[in-house]
């Protein structure tokens, strides 16, 4: 599901990211990555709304979440000069 996910990312034109942190039962400090995007198909026009991931996080400095979003934008291999949006 994540992989047809990031695929619609990448075939559209723009897309934004949204991260929100929340703690689990055990106390984890889990990251949610969700990506904002429009999908064109068959001259349906559809503006999206998916959840990606969760990611444990270690710290929450900016320069912890900065270097998270990052890798994981990397990791999904999602071009950030495409990127025309962000919520934390």
């Amino acid at each position: 599901m994540c992989t047809e996910i990031i695929q619609e990312v990448k075939v559209a034109k723009y897309f934004a990211v949204l991260f929100d942190s929340t703690p689990d039962i055990s106390h984890t400090d889990l990251f949610s990555q969700i990506l904002c995007y429009v999908r064109i198909q068959d001259g349906s026009v559809e503006v999206k709304e998916s959840f990606v991931d969760f990611i444990a996080l270690d710290a929450k400095d900016a320069q912890s979440l900065a270097d998270v979003i990052l890798s994981k934008s990397a990791a999904d291999d999602v071009d950030f000069l495409r990127l025309h949006g962000t919520g934390l």
